[in-house]
């Protein structure tokens, strides 16, 4: 009897051997996942260290040993030279070269540049986790503050993985070439055309006759040829079952693609998807610029990952991390504290202000609603009303002088003009009641209330506040033109040259001297031009100061100007910093300086400040960016001897931290 195996076909053999393997690879790659989750298995996240960089001018970026010889702050001569840690005896020795080591680090000081902080990280993937016929999805995340970023994430594509990727895009395209395009010819594809042309040729012999002109034929030409519309006879010829099928394989295709594409590509939010092929593990290499923000202090790194093969998630890797990364700024160096300007306040003060009114001819009556009158006196009023409303002075007196152009007689100008200067002081001074009545509230009510007992200064001021401005507040008077006109023709390059002018100003008696002046030829400009300017009313309103005695004093207020500079220091913003704090050339503005890239400008500021712990760490950083190398490593150690402190900050900038490790300053300022 034949055993079972022996009655199967030779044609079963394959299939069985398929089946038998996929059941041992699928028994397989469960047995492998449940080891990774009862053994943790995960990418790992670290910070790669490596010696930083030196320039120079020669070859750019190097890692060249460098011998400086330096007087310590001791006054011992000593050399400085690159050297690196002995690992067995845990000394710091002469080396010729340090090249880049990696040593892994759960934490880094990282030091904000212009407002951004670089971080770097190594993705460490495990060798364990990798399966070509799977897809490892990393997710880095950034902690910092209350609030989380989540960065670009990192796919591991293994080979068949891709290959069954590529040929579900394949698979699709091919259905997408079923479809018919709308830009194909509906008559040549969706059409008989064949039969429409035999119909054409034996019903209308000379219709047929035009199948290869090339003449336009509109549509209602074209029913008079046929009998039928263009459009009915494509509709009878149509195969509209083809038309039928190519608008069902339309709309089927985003459910196509979902059936042939399982996983697609992602084209955003992803900073590496590639391909491995072998058994090795990964070690990827992340780099994220992170725009700084007030306060902060600590960024926290960490990661998580998911393990899919093409149908679904196998596994959920467990959290990577944290790794720290503390964040120093060259702007916490700054000098706090509120700072203050020196005000010399005067007892007494002027306000001067002028308006060009406009009257009728021969008329002094003042009128609002003439020219612009109307807005030359409410910038006036403005002007009056902030003042009197101002407690910390006292209106003393006004004085209201009206000019007017020479034209006509000297004497009835002035008469007109001191008039009109009177018009405008009534309506001033009503004005200026009603102001002062809002502004007092009260005060005159409880004045009356005291009774007629006090003196008549008493009378018109309470609590340091005139009650009335009454016609002696006011004082008015004509000013003389010739003077304001004299300046403005001698200021003119062209009416300076003139003769007749300059002549007529020698006229002592101003009716001829008008009758000269008529004489030049300028005088049309003159009187068109300059004229107008002299037809003016100028204000000017005493104050004082109540209580004060001195005719000075000199006092000390908040220099708001600098403290909005130190608050854009500390918010990072260090153009506006470096625009406000640039005239007081102090440690600040060196430090906004430094933070802005500009280290010949803070060095300058910085040599003319008095030596202390700080101005010298703050020159260690400019000579180091500006290569000196030399200056950098004395600046530093002399600002470690007046403050040991600096010495734990210098491990914070790079800059600094470079020279520490190339010349081991740590012997040195250890000694």
């Amino acid at each position: 009897m034949k055993t079972l195996l022996e009655k199967w076909p030779d044609f079963a053999w394959p299939a069985a051997v398929a089946v038998w393997f996929l059941f041992s690879y699928g028994c397989s790659m469960q047995g492998s996942i449940r080891e990774l989750a009862a053994e943790h298995v995960a990418a790992t996240v670290s910070i790669a260290d490596y010696v930083l960089p030196v320039y120079t001018a020669d070859s750019g970026y190097t890692l060249a040993a460098d011998t400086l010889q330096r007087v310590d702050f001791r006054g011992r001569e000593v050399l400085l030279m690159s050297a690196v840690k002995d690992e067995q005896t845990g000394e710091m020795v002469v080396s010729d070269r340090i090249d880049p080591v990696v040593v892994e680090a759960r934490f880094r000081n990282i030091a904000e540049r212009n407002g951004y902080v670089n971080i770097a990280f190594d993705i460490n993937i495990p060798s364990r986790i990798l399966y070509s016929e799977c897809q490892l999805r990393l997710y880095p995340q950034l902690s910092f503050l209350s609030d989380t970023l989540n960065l670009d994430k990192v796919y591991i594509t293994g080979d068949k993985y891709r290959r069954e990727q590529l040929r579900g895009y394949e698979l699709y395209e091919k259905f997408l070439n079923s479809i018919i395009p709308d830009t194909s010819d509906f008559v040549d594809v969706f059409t008989r055309k064949a039969l429409l042309e035999r119909f054409v040729e034996r019903n209308f012999k000379e219709v047929a006759l035009l199948k290869h002109d090339t003449s336009y034929v509109d549509m209602e030409s074209s029913s008079r040829l046929f009998g039928v519309t263009l459009g009915e006879a494509i509709e009878h010829y149509s195969k509209k079952w083809l038309v039928r099928r190519n608008g069902r394989l339309e709309d089927k295709k985003e459910k196509m693609f979902e059936k042939y594409v399982k996983n697609p590509f992602e084209h955003t939010g992803v900073r590496l998807d590639s391909v491995v092929r072998g058994d090795e593990g990964l070690r990827y290499c992340y780099r994220y610029e992170l725009k700084t923000v007030p306060g902060l202090k600590k960024v926290e790194l960490r990661i998580g990952g998911e393990l899919f093969d093409s149908q679904k998630r196998l596994y959920a890797m467990p959290e990577a991390g944290p790794v720290t990364y503390y964040v120093s700024s060259l702007s916490s160096l700054a000098v706090t504290g509120t700072r203050y300007r020196q005000e010399i306040v005067t007892r007494d003060m002027e306000v001067n202000s002028s308006a060009y009114i406009t009257f009728n001819v021969g008329d002094y009556s003042y009128c609002d609603t003439l020219a612009s009158n109307a807005a030359q006196m409410r910038r006036v009023q403005n002007i009056l009303q902030t003042v009197l409303a101002d407690s910390s002075y006292v209106a003393d007196s006004m004085i209201i002088s009206s000019s007017s152009s020479p034209e006509g007689g000297y004497l009835y100008n002035r008469i007109l003009s001191e008039k009109r200067a009177g018009s405008i002081k009534e309506y001033l001074l009503k004005y200026m009641n009603r102001v002062n009545d809002s502004i007092n509230g009260g005060i005159l009510e409880v004045s009356l209330m005291t009774g007629p007992g006090g003196s008549s200064e008493e009378e018109r001021y309470v609590q340091g506040r005139r009650l009335k401005y009454d016609a002696d507040f006011i004082k008015v008077c004509e000013a003389d033109p010739w003077p304001r006109l004299e300046r403005m023709i001698f200021s003119d390059s062209v009416l300076r040259e003139d003769i007749i002018l300059a002549d007529a100003f020698s006229i002592p008696d101003p009716d001829a001297r008008e009758r000269a002046l008529s004489k030049s030829r300028h005088y049309g400009y003159i009187k068109e031009v300059l004229y107008p300017e002299l037809r003016r009313v100028d204000f000017t309103l005493k104050l004082h100061r109540p209580g004060m005695l001195k005719d000075t004093l000199c006092t000390y207020q908040v220099d708001t100007v600098y403290m909005k500079g130190l608050e854009a220091l500390d918010s990072q913003n260090y153009r506006e910093a470096v625009a406000l704090l640039q005239p007081y050339a102090d440690m600040n503005s060196a430090l906004a300086y430094l933070c802005l890239g500009y280290n010949h400008s803070a060095k300058a500021v910085l040599e003319n400040l008095p030596k202390d712990a700080r101005r010298d760490y703050l020159l260690a950083v400019a000579s180091a960016r500006i290569r000196d190398e030399g200056g950098a490593a004395k600046y530093f150690l002399s600002s470690v001897e007046q403050d040991a402190s600096m010495r734990h900050r210098g491990n914070l900038d790079p800059e600094i931290s470079a020279i520490i490790k190339k010349y081991a300053l740590e012997n040195i300022y250890n000694q």
